[in-house]
């Protein structure tokens, strides 16, 4: 007989906008459309995003209240449903500890736990060898199946699970469609606009770059600030043909993209960027570091992959892409890739199947 799947989500949800917030809604979204799964969820959002002033108040009591609450809610659909399986999303840091307190919970309950870890700071965690290292390998081996959404993380954390996956992030390609798709001169970062972003090594390649091809393009960096960050970038690189452009909503951001010439993201460190997935899926020319899963979205030409930290690397990404059948050629494999191994169709089985798998450890029997 055919049952439905009980799934407990745990994930924040916007606003702020952000990678694991959006990968919530693409979830939900796509849950939403099939029978065979119930849902239920636990927002763990923060209360303000990486560009606000968050002070001890907001760091510790404000974390410590979502950890609490997303304790006592986990409880309550525990005790009120029963769910099958707890998806659990984390971002790292101070959410170690909100996790290893549900994680702890649920083996106590012998409700199976999926771990799923949204960002790519393994390597940098487990080099340090504090706090966040020794907490994110304990959460590891608490769950029954982790997550990882990069290579590196995979092979760091396997030795430590009890089960680890490698999944990508997903991405509704089909709504990218709409978008009307053409080439200007404009030069597009898009994500939040902080130092490790690498948003000064850009702006100062960038210069150079323009200048020696007479000025012919603009760079456009769209994405929330600090106002006092934005007026030191403005006075410390005056840069002609430069515009720092503010937060947009994600469809004006989107129309920017449809109408770049390419996508710089020039970051120190990255999980699995969605802003990456949406110019594949609008077969956007993509120069990024090679940092995080970024290499991996990025195999086969489908994007120039530079160096992090570094403004010659940059120069040398942006001189590949003055040929046109270049820029062509990156654009066409980066939409092939995105269509083959990310979108949402593809991606939610994988995540079917280890919840399947949890399931099937736990010896119930549901046919999904």
């Amino acid at each position: 007989m055919k049952k439905t799947m009980k799934l407990c989500l745990v994930a924040p949800a916007p606003p702020p906008f952000g990678g694991v917030a959006n990968w919530q809604q693409i979830m939900i979204n796509e849950i939403k459309k099939r029978n065979d799964i119930s849902l239920y969820f636990i927002n763990i959002a923060a209360n303000k995003r990486p560009t606000d002033k968050r002070n001890i108040f907001d760091r510790i009591f404000f974390s410590g209240y979502v950890m609490l609450r997303a304790y006592w809610e986990l409880k309550k659909i525990v005790k009120r449903d029963s769910p099958d399986v707890v998806h659990m999303t984390t971002s790292g840091g101070m959410g170690f500890f909100r996790d290893l307190l549900l994680l702890g919970y649920l083996k106590k309950q012998s409700i199976p736990s999926v771990y799923h870890i949204h960002f790519g700071r393994s390597v940098e965690y487990k080099a340090k060898g504090g706090r966040c290292w020794k907490q994110l390998i304990k959460a590891v081996a608490m769950a029954d199946t982790t997550i990882a959404i990069d290579r590196k993380s995979y092979d760091i954390l396997k030795p430590f699970a009890k089960r680890m996956q490698l999944v990508n992030n997903p991405i509704q390609t089909a709504r990218y469609n709409k978008y009307e798709k053409k080439e200007t001169n404009n030069i597009l970062y898009l994500g939040w606009v902080i130092k490790t972003k690498g948003v000064e090594e850009l702006l100062l390649a960038f210069s150079l770059f323009n200048k020696k091809h007479n000025n012919q393009y603009s760079l456009e960096l769209v994405g929330p600030g600090m106002d006092k960050y934005i007026s030191e970038l403005k006075a410390s690189y005056p840069v002609a043909g430069v515009k720092i452009s503010g937060e947009f909503s994600h469809d004006e951001a989107m129309k920017k993209l449809a109408r770049a010439r390419m996508l710089v993201l020039p970051s120190y460190t990255e999980g699995f960027p969605n802003v990456i997935l949406e110019a594949m899926a609008m077969g956007k020319c993509i120069v990024a570091t090679e940092v995080g899963a970024i290499p991996e979205m990025l195999q086969d030409h489908a994007g120039i992959l530079i160096k992090p930290q570094s403004v010659d690397s940059i120069i040398d990404g942006l001189e590949l892409t003055e040929d046109y059948e270049i820029r062509q050629k990156y654009g066409e494999n980066a939409r092939k890739r995105v269509m083959h191994e990310y979108d949402i169709g593809i991606t939610f089985e994988r995540y079917r199947g280890i919840w399947k798998s949890c399931l099937r450890e736990k010896q119930i029997n549901y046919q999904l």
